[in-house]
């Protein structure tokens, strides 16, 4: 069976199956996945995996959260709402894009930007939130640092909404 992909669709079961197995083991070889996909009822060829694992990378950013109480340094998460003046939001999209955040994102609902940083010291962390709270663009922001963290990652590949 042949079965078109576009790149622009939302992620499938098929992609949150394979994305689990490689969430598991990074290095699995595809006929594995191939087969791992054979348990929910899917066949795919080895090749196919492949094909569609390409066209994930070609759409996804990966990224790596350590755990917060393994290290030494902060993890700050920010809520960001921006004024309400016709470019604000590209402004501020910029501004934070260029500050010491390693993650910012734009998007609506109840906060306009979520952005997120670490911060070597508590000292450091105070100017941050200082700094932003600055930005004549932000009408708003609330901020979290990490204490504490639960992840399940197979809740997020394999679930179907």
């Amino acid at each position: 069976m042949h079965m078109s992909y576009d790149t622009q669709q939302a992620m499938d079961r098929i992609d949150k199956v394979i994305l689990s197995e490689l969430a598991a083991n990074p290095r699995t070889p595809y006929g594995d996945i191939a087969t791992a996909l054979e348990t929910h009822d899917i066949e795919m060829s080895a090749e196919g995996v492949r094909r569609r694992v390409n066209r994930l990378l070609e759409r996804t950013d990966p990224f790596f959260l350590l755990s917060p109480n393994q290290h030494d340094w902060n993890l700050v998460r920010f809520a960001i709402t921006a004024t309400q003046d016709a470019e604000s939001k590209d402004v501020l999209m910029k501004t934070l894009s260029e500050m010491d955040f390693w993650f910012v994102s734009r998007g609506f609902g109840t906060c306009d930007f979520y952005a997120v940083a670490t911060t070597a010291t508590n000292d450091a962390l105070d100017e941050l939130i200082a700094e932003v709270r600055g930005i004549p663009e932000v009408a708003h922001t609330d901020y979290t640092v990490e204490t504490q963290r639960r992840v399940d990652i197979n809740e997020y590949f394999i679930s179907e909404r």
